[in-house]
């Protein structure tokens, strides 16, 4: 008679489940604003602004498909996920400032940079944190190796 281990599957935490939905949001985002900008092409036109029609259309696809890469990866537990996640906030981040920098046209935009510093602060730690968790770790089957450490 064969007896069979039965080991628990780890259950997807809470703090899973705001990462995936973040994801979503922002690949819903990328959607919004490729279809916005497509939609008022001569609207975006007659105010003169500074980003072109494509520049807008490619980094509203960048931002959607990221945001649904990562939140795939991490429904699907794919094991690079706990990489890829971050990587996708840093990216984000880096893309929006990017379009702060150089394409906000209004001297009104300045008064929220503390605060949004902050915020891409805040979201780039709690998606590091969320996922260094053990309990992530474990969901996603991958373990931590310090590379500072001798292996004898």
């Amino acid at each position: 008679m064969k007896t069979t281990k039965h080991t628990k599957k780890p259950k997807r935490t809470f703090s899973l489940y705001l990462l995936i939905f973040a994801s979503l949001i922002l690949s819903w985002f990328g959607g919004l604003r490729v279809q916005q900008t497509l939609t008022n092409t001569k609207l975006i036109g007659a105010l003169g602004l500074q980003a072109n029609i494509p520049f807008l259309v490619i980094s509203g696809v960048s931002y959607g498909l990221l945001g649904l890469t990562s939140a795939m990866a991490l429904w699907l537990r794919w094991q690079w996920a706990p990489w890829y996640t971050p990587l996708v906030v840093f990216l984000t981040s880096v893309l929006y400032w990017i379009e702060q920098i150089f394409l906000a046209q209004s001297p009104a935009t300045d008064i929220n940079i503390p605060f949004e510093i902050l915020l891409n602060t805040f979201l780039f730690t709690a998606a590091l944190v969320f996922l260094a968790d053990p309990r992530q770790l474990r969901y996603f089957r991958v373990t931590l190796t310090n590379p500072f450490s001798r292996k004898k």
